[in-house]
């Protein structure tokens, strides 16, 4: 036998107050799977897993829309939640086209095609920033070694004219204070 849920019990389960949860339904509705009408509602344990998914997409502060994204590609949209035979029937009166099955399903693929290929379009873009930055981080890297190169090069200069300076001066401490003091060698 299946297990169905209230709202009420699905929120104890949750630990969520009941409010929230109605608010969250409401606002998802076509991916919560039901059973029955008014008072009768009962959720079916699907919905259970929907509802976790959508309380931590709220809680990770994701917009409505992107958490209808996000459901939309794990979830079919339940069709008898988002048109009752009597909705269907009032729309069919009044001359507007009623959805079926067959239409939501292509609606569905054709958004999650396109959530693809923004997704496509994005990474791509990123890609070739990335491959731009690496490209930029060698010539950096050539850069600096040609100027570490150069820097040694100057000093193995410098400190080859230190060196003779001191031998210089060596030479010069090595002769008499008197020698020094007349310039005489």
């Amino acid at each position: 036998m299946n297990k169905f849920y209230t709202m009420a019990d699905i929120a104890r389960l949750l630990k969520k107050p009941a409010t929230t949860l109605k608010s969250r339904r409401d606002t998802f509705v076509e991916f919560i799977p039901t059973t029955g009408h008014g008072r009768d509602k009962r959720y079916l344990p699907e919905a259970l897993s929907v509802m976790r998914i959508i309380n931590k997409c709220c809680d990770d502060d994701m917009s409505t829309e992107q958490i209808k994204e996000h459901l939309a590609a794990i979830y079919p949209i339940n069709v008898s939640s988002t048109t009752t035979d009597d909705d269907a029937q009032d729309r069919q009166e009044r001359g507007l086209a009623v959805p079926d099955e067959q239409s939501i399903t292509t609606q569905q693929l054709v958004a999650i095609l396109a959530l693809y290929a923004q997704n496509q379009t994005a990474l791509t873009s990123e890609l070739s920033e990335i491959k731009q930055k690496l490209s930029d981080l060698q010539e950096q890297v050539i850069a600096t070694r040609d100027d570490d190169a150069r820097r040694e090069d100057r000093d193995k200069v410098l400190l080859a004219e230190i060196r003779a300076r001191m031998d210089e001066q060596k030479v010069l401490l090595s002769r008499s204070w008197w020698h020094r003091l007349w310039g005489k060698k």
